[in-house]
């Protein structure tokens, strides 16, 4: 199946939609709105990964995170000065959002909160622990062991529903001794298909942070993020304006990439998925790494 650039969507799952408000993905435009991964039809989630998709306890029913918006970067007021007969003006400077396309300047990045690892114990489970690295074939029910580079990784099975819950993933990196995939370098971005065995499937990573004004970084190892490591162009999303947008590791540049879903209030729905209709076909499998 043909893939579009950039988005991590198939053909085929972009004429896949639902009439429901809450759960249905936006249609396919411009702004390359969903990372559906077209998954193998062939490919059968086993019911034990129910985890993957359960709630976590809520604190209430109305329970919100909100982030408190801030520019990313700073602009220059309009100034007028003659001199003599001649009159000088300076204009204010329109920032960058979008390597390199102009926003409004009233336009104001989202900024970037640890809103998974702030809300989200991460404790091991010595027993799903010892029941992975005790296992024959060093796997279990969610996944399995994989070494690459001398690198060790946790590597998700495939849900074919595409209902995999990144806060979900947290939890289960973090009892196994791992965390959420957040690439330290362009070269290990390069090599994640490689590691998950297929070059069909976005995978999810961890939350960042925004860092006065102008930086972002990891929110587990602190790492600062730069534009480097980002996907291209106005689909990209490099500092959203609106709406809350998951991070993934694109299919096929294997670059980070946002992706956004059709409400904007997209992570109560992965904090607080018992108040939501369930978030499908986004993300289809995950990836965890050594700490």
């Amino acid at each position: 199946m043909e893939n579009t650039e950039g988005t991590g969507l198939t053909a085929a799952d972009q004429i896949n939609t639902t009439n429901e408000a809450q759960s249905s993905r936006s249609p396919v435009e411009l702004t390359f709105s969903s990372p559906l991964d077209g998954a193998s039809s062939d490919t059968t989630a086993e019911s034990e990964t129910s985890l993957l998709t359960t709630s976590i306890p809520s604190l209430s029913t109305d329970s919100t995170v909100t982030s408190t918006p801030t520019l990313l970067t700073e602009q220059t007021n309009s100034e007028t000065s003659t001199t003599g007969t001649t009159t000088t003006t300076t204009t204010p400077t329109t920032t960058k959002f979008y390597n390199g396309s102009s926003v409004p300047t009233t336009c104001v990045p989202l900024r970037n909160f640890c809103w998974m690892s702030n809300s989200t114990p991460c404790e091991i489970n010595q027993t799903a622990k010892d029941l992975l690295y005790g296992s024959s074939k060093l796997s279990d029910k969610y996944g399995y062991l994989k070494t690459m580079q001398n690198r060790t990784y946790y590597v998700g099975n495939v849900d074919s529903a595409g209902k995999i819950n990144p806060v979900n993933v947290y939890k289960i990196c973090c009892e196994r001794g791992f965390k959420i995939y957040e690439p330290s370098s362009i070269a290990q971005m390069k090599l994640t298909n490689q590691i998950i065995g297929t070059t069909s499937l976005t995978v999810p990573t961890g939350d960042t942070e925004s860092i006065n004004q102008t930086h972002e970084v990891w929110c587990r190892s602190r790492q600062i993020l730069p534009d480097s490591f980002f996907n291209t162009g106005p689909s990209a999303f490099r500092y959203p304006c609106v709406d809350e947008m998951m991070l993934g590791v694109n299919k096929n540049n294997f670059l980070l990439q946002r992706y956004k879903y059709t409400s904007p209030i997209l992570f109560n729905r992965f904090l607080y998925p018992q108040n939501y209709t369930p978030v499908s076909k986004y993300f289809y499998i995950f990836l965890c790494e050594q700490p």
